[in-house]
């Protein structure tokens, strides 16, 4: 007896904790109470045992007691507390109740029937016990009708057949044991209940389940066919734990009856049991998580397809599906008809099938040809259903889950309608928003039937156009009669072939001015909605205006109102277009003019002034050519044909434009003479305006370096020199990163002595295709770009680490002096003098034997930065020269204030004092000044000696030119002051020289 008491108690206290169950304390009292029962029991066996073997009363009384009270009190708590979801948790609860009964009886009766009690007591007890299984089985009627609907016959079939089994095992122990106490026929009877209890327990086992049959097709379904949420599906087949526990029931009385010994094989089977039991918990847990995680993605999908996609991965994680052969979910969400498969083909067939709006109809054309069921959600029709699920497989066993599966259908089916829910609020959102935004909307929103009427209009239409009747008024009366055949036009084209997406531009008159609109269509003659034409109208009056003020300015100067480069090169591409006339004369002609002295008038007149002679010289330029540019600040463009203003040609139209544009232009009360070059070139041979504003600028840069004749028609030449000049520029520097140039040296000599004092260092390039490139060509074009900073630094170094060899070949007390050439843009430098006083430091070559030459016009035109520099060099020892002297500005008045020590005289004088008596007087004048500004003079480009003797004549200090030597290598210029040396027309008291009389005399 205590080992079925201790295997319920076991069973009960595992499966509570286990499942966690809510109400475990009403549990642990069923627990409680079958524990006393059996140490009561227990107690009971032992006291009868005790009697039988020395006598005494027996223990029947306290043993019937005993049963009587606990059995009921546990069947009472179980079934008053515990609450079942499934059918199956009945029948697991009923077989273990019977089976808990069963033990107990049997026990009972073996202990009883060894009593020597009278047959009437035996009667008496089993008569107790069946009213205490009739009691219990009321109430557990009871709670199993306890709202829910009333369980399928099947259930009571099982509970009959096993209290019919039970009381005939009963009956045969009685008639074993105590065959004389029992009437006549007991045996009979129990043999015929055994029976009657085998026979009820097959018909639970074959009887078929109540199902609501499949319909073949959606349209041969009944009109009131759906799925039932109870008893349609039939009982699922029990678990192992639920079959051993009935083996046990029908099996373990008569082997215990038979076999005592078999009394340990039962409670193996009992704890095997409890192991299955414990396994089916696990796998209904499992289930359980599984069935929460979807019922979470459900509650959170935000649409159809997310719906559709948890009901997909719910309906495959369910045990009945998982042999499936294709699944499909078909819904209808609020985007239209939607479905998800697992298979591709299942999912394309089902894509396809959505012109059929029934879920069910879709979901049976593609499983039509294999074996599958289709649920919907509980209590809906399969017509009216909005979503619907499909399984294909082995039908026995989707018909066992199909009572799983219409619930997961009926969870999918809320989060559905939540979807719509939310669809719809947002869709009702919107609608408010867009009626706020139309009401408020600074654009008209107009619907036009298909006949021309206005059936709406926005409220900011009579704002735009004024009083109007828009309930009453056409597309003409709003829009005008030539805007409204517009209207009438894509009103007569079918639907779909109107052109939507390109604005048309109108324009409507008003009484107060016109009225500039940009329309777009919107084709909705079909939307049922609308069933008209929707016409977006914006007022772009003030957009198009500033749109045509903005192409004026863009294609017009802002000082002058003619046209801009980006207006000529138009001017100009509308005549190369033109056909190309032959006659001389009348080919267009471009022409550039520059007004040099523009930034002169800013400087010395200010800005007003320089606009209004920019205005001025604007205005002539129209009057001769019509249409006249400009292109930069002092730059303008014209495009005439010389026949037009009275020219035969290019080169005379040029002349033309420039002596009408250099007359002076009187600005307030004052005249001002602009300085003006033109270049033109005709418009022949010339493929496009790029190319012809780029010639008309090489003939103005020739025209530039011409004072005398300062305007140019191209010629081809133009362009092959610019191009060489572009070449030699680029060859240039290479040639300086590459330290190809080199130095000559020139001598300068003491005019009464002969001696050579000095060297000028003169670069050389020996270009290695052109051979050597004379300085006069790369040295302005130095200047030019810029690279005659890094040349003259080149210079300035190599000649001060050459004049250190040259001094060591000459005597120390007659020092030799190097001249160094120094551009502007040098003295511009802020590391100028940084850069000399290294040069000198690094070859250790005193400050005063070297001497920097500065042009004239460097002087003149130089800025603060430029004299100061002058100064700092004066500071440090270095001998200043002027360079070219007479051929720039030659304002003595600033001799006396210039830090100068030589003043050399330029070649153009010395070339004509033999022939000119005017131009040696002015040589000797200049010699003149020099002296009385305590400068010394030198000679540049004596080549006669008759030059010589003039220039002693007139006391002039020193002399150069290629009468004592052209400019030499530095090999060359050693010889000339080596041992033994002596150069042409050296003297001393006209008979030799002394070598100690070499070097510039200190000033």
């Amino acid at each position: 007896m205590t080992w079925p008491a201790a295997a319920a108690i076991a069973l009960t206290t595992v499966c509570v904790a286990v499942n966690r169950s809510a109400r475990r304390w009403a549990w642990f009292t069923a627990t409680g109470l079958l524990m006393i029962t059996a140490v009561w029991i227990v107690i009971a066996i032992i006291n009868h045992g005790h009697a039988l073997a020395f006598g005494g009363p027996l223990a029947t009384g306290k043993v019937m007691v005993g049963y009587l009270v606990t059995a009921t009190a546990v069947m009472l708590t179980i079934t008053g507390r515990i609450r079942r979801s499934t059918w199956l948790g009945d029948v697991d609860l009923l077989v273990l109740l019977v089976t808990l009964t069963s033990l107990i009886w049997t026990q009972l009766v073996l202990l009883l029937t060894r009593d020597s009690a009278h047959a009437d007591s035996w009667l008496t007890m089993v008569a107790a016990y069946a009213v205490c299984d009739v009691v219990a089985l009321v109430a557990l009627r009871r709670e199993l009708r306890r709202e829910r609907p009333a369980p399928p016959l099947r259930i009571w079939l099982l509970a009959a057949s096993a209290q019919m089994l039970l009381l005939a095992v009963i009956g045969f122990l009685l008639a074993h044991n105590s065959p004389h106490g029992l009437p006549s026929g007991f045996l009979t009877a129990m043999r015929l209940l055994w029976l009657s209890g085998l026979a009820v327990l097959g018909s639970f086992a074959i009887m078929p389940a109540s199902v609501a049959k499949e319909p073949p097709s959606p349209d041969t379904a009944p009109p009131g066919w759906s799925a039932t949420p109870y008893g349609s599906a039939p009982l699922p087949r029990p678990t192992l734990a639920s079959a051993t526990l009935l083996v046990i029931a029908l099996l373990g009385p008569p082997l215990e009856i038979a076999r005592p010994g078999f009394a340990n094989l039962v409670l193996l089977l009992l704890l095997a049991t409890v192991c299955l039991l414990l396994r089916d918990v696990r796998r209904r847990s499992k289930a359980d998580e599984a069935i929460r995680s979807i019922a979470v993605a459900l509650s959170g999908a935000p649409d159809t397809t997310r719906v559709l996609a948890s009901t997909m991965a719910a309906v495959e994680s369910c045990p009945s599906t998982r042999r499936h052969g294709g699944i499909v979910v078909c819904a209808n969400g609020p985007e239209g008809p939607n479905a998800a498969a697992t298979l591709d083909t299942d999912r394309q067939a089902a894509e396809q099938a959505t012109d059929d709006a029934r879920p069910v109809a879709r979901i049976h054309r593609v499983l039509g040809s294999r074996p599958h069921i289709t649920v919907v959600p509980p209590g809906q029709n399969a017509e009216k259903a909005q979503l619907a699920i499909g399984v294909a497989g082995e039908l026995s066993l989707l018909v066992a889950g199909r009572v799983a599966l219409e619930m997961l259908a009926g969870q999918a089916n809320h989060a559905l309608d939540r979807v719509r829910l939310t669809a719809e609020r947002s869709r009702r959102a919107g609608e408010a928003q867009f009626r706020t935004l139309v009401r408020n909307a600074a654009d008209v929103i107009m619907i036009v039937s298909g006949s021309g009427a206005v059936r709406f209009a926005s409220p900011s239409a009579r704002d735009l156009f004024g009083d109007v009747d828009h309930s009453r008024a056409t597309a003409e009366d709003v829009f005008g009669a030539e805007n409204a055949q517009a209207v009438r036009h894509r009103l007569n084209l079918p639907y779909g072939e109107t052109d939507d997406q390109v604005p048309e531009y109108w324009t409507v008159v008003r009484a107060d001015g016109l009225l500039e609109l940009e329309v777009r269509f919107a084709d909705l003659r079909e939307d049922p909605t609308v069933r008209g034409m929707v016409l977006t109208v914006r007022d772009v009056t003030e957009q198009k205006r500033m749109q045509r003020k903005l192409e004026y300015l863009a294609f017009h100067d802002a000082v002058t109102d003619i046209g801009n480069s980006h207006r000529f090169v138009a001017q100009i591409e509308a005549a190369l277009a033109d056909p190309r006339p032959s006659a001389p004369g009348e080919a267009p002609v471009v022409a550039l003019l520059q007004i040099n002295n523009l930034w002169d008038i800013n400087n010395l007149r200010g800005l007003d002034i320089l606009n209004k002679v920019t205005v001025a010289l604007a205005r002539r330029l129209e009057t001769l050519t019509g249409s006249p540019a400009r292109i930069t600040g002092a730059v303008f463009g014209a495009l005439a044909v010389p026949a037009d203003v009275g020219c035969h040609d290019a080169e005379s139209l040029a002349r033309r434009l420039q002596m009408e544009l250099s007359r002076a232009v009187e600005v307030d009360t004052e005249l001002v003479t602009p300085e003006v070059i033109v270049g033109a070139v005709p418009l022949v041979a010339i493929a496009n305006p790029h190319d012809a504003i780029s010639r008309a600028g090489l003939a103005m840069a020739e025209a530039k370096a011409d004072r005398r004749r300062p305007w140019r028609a191209y010629q081809l030449s133009m362009s092959e020199r610019a191009v060489s000049r572009f070449a030699l520029r680029k060859d240039l520097s290479s040639a300086l990163a590459a330290n190809a140039l080199n130095l000559h040296y020139q001598p300068v000599v003491d005019l009464r002595t002969g001696i050579v004092v000095a060297f000028e260092a003169l670069s050389r390039w020996q270009h290695p295709l052109q051979g050597a490139i004379p300085p006069d060509s790369f040295v302005p074009l130095a200047e030019e770009t810029g690279l005659i900073v890094p040349l003259g630094r080149w210079a300035l170094r190599q000649a001060v680490a050459d004049l250190a060899q040259l001094r060591q070949i000459v005597s120390r007390k007659c020092p030799l002096r190097v001249a160094v050439n120094v551009s502007a843009l040098q003295l511009a430098e802020p590391d100028f003098t940084a850069d000399v006083a290294s040069a000198l430091e690094s070859n250790g070559v005193p400050a005063d034997a070297l001497c920097l030459e500065i042009t004239e016009s460097s002087v003149i035109d130089g800025t603060g930065r430029t004299l100061d520099a002058l100064r700092d060099l004066k500071s440090m020892g270095v001998t200043l020269a002027i360079d070219d002297f007479g051929t720039g500005h030659s304002a003595l008045s600033y001799l006396p204030d210039m830090p100068f020590d030589i003043l050399k005289v330029d070649k153009s004088f010395i070339d004509t004092i033999e022939t000119s008596t005017a131009r040696a007087e002015v040589v000797r004048g200049i010699v003149g000044i020099a002296a009385a500004v305590g400068m010394r003079v030198v000679a540049e480009g004596i080549e006669t000696s008759g030059q010589e003797r003039m220039l002693m004549d007139t006391s002039c200090h020193y002399g150069q030119g290629y009468l004592y030597s052209r400019p030499v290598p530095l090999a060359k210029a050693m010889q000339l002051l080596g041992p033994g040396a002596t150069p042409p027309h050296a003297r001393v008291n006209g008979n030799h020289y002394s070598p100690s009389t070499i070097g510039f005399a200190s000033s």
